[in-house]
């Protein structure tokens, strides 16, 4: 975990020890804004039927100094189209607290 000064990100690079098909042809990590967190957790939130929740990710090839190529990513909320109330956002002190209460109350560590 992170406070640094840059939003956040991550990335995807070939994974080195790839010495069998069924491991992963990339890895790396991600970090998640508390933004995000709290629009997934609300999903699951709104439909106790849902197993799992849905995020944007958007993804640019980058090379890094020594020459490796890797994918810089990043998680956003979930898009919905047509601009119904599910493309209402709370006023920023409101997701403020939303988001204690989530991290308070719902996030099991």
């Amino acid at each position: 975990m992170s406070n640094s000064k840059y939003p956040p990100s991550g990335t995807l690079g070939r994974n080195k020890y790839k010495d069998a098909e069924n491991k992963p042809d990339y890895t790396g990590k991600l970090e998640i804004s508390k933004e995000v967190v709290l629009d997934l957790v609300n999903q699951l939130k709104a439909d106790p039927s849902l197993d799992r929740a849905v995020c944007q990710l958007g993804g640019w090839k980058k090379v890094a100094k020594d020459g490796n190529q890797f994918i810089s990513i990043k998680a956003n909320k979930k898009y919905e189209s047509g601009g119904g109330s599910n493309n209402v956002r709370n006023s920023p002190s409101q997701q403020s607290a939303d988001l204690d209460n989530v991290i308070d109350d719902d996030i099991p560590f």
